[in-house]
């Protein structure tokens, strides 16, 4: 993994709307190929939508990931 994002970039993209973090994730999963998400001891972390759909959030950079661990 060639890209690691600082704090700075991290609190940056945080602040941005909806569309915008999306392009950036887009933008950044393209760039390295490669997704992150959670995983525990019952499995893959998911969340549901308001229909009952389970999903798996995924993020561009672990660092990403680590946050929303906690």
């Amino acid at each position: 993994m060639s890209w690691t994002p600082s704090e700075k970039e991290i609190q940056a993209v945080l602040s941005l709307d909806a569309p915008k973090r999306y392009e950036h994730w887009v933008k950044k999963v393209a760039d390295q190929e490669m997704i992150w998400s959670l995983w525990g001891e019952n499995g893959w972390a998911l969340v549901g939508d308001a229909v009952g759909h389970q999903l798996v959030p995924v993020w561009p950079h672990s660092r990403y990931a680590a946050l929303c661990a906690e």
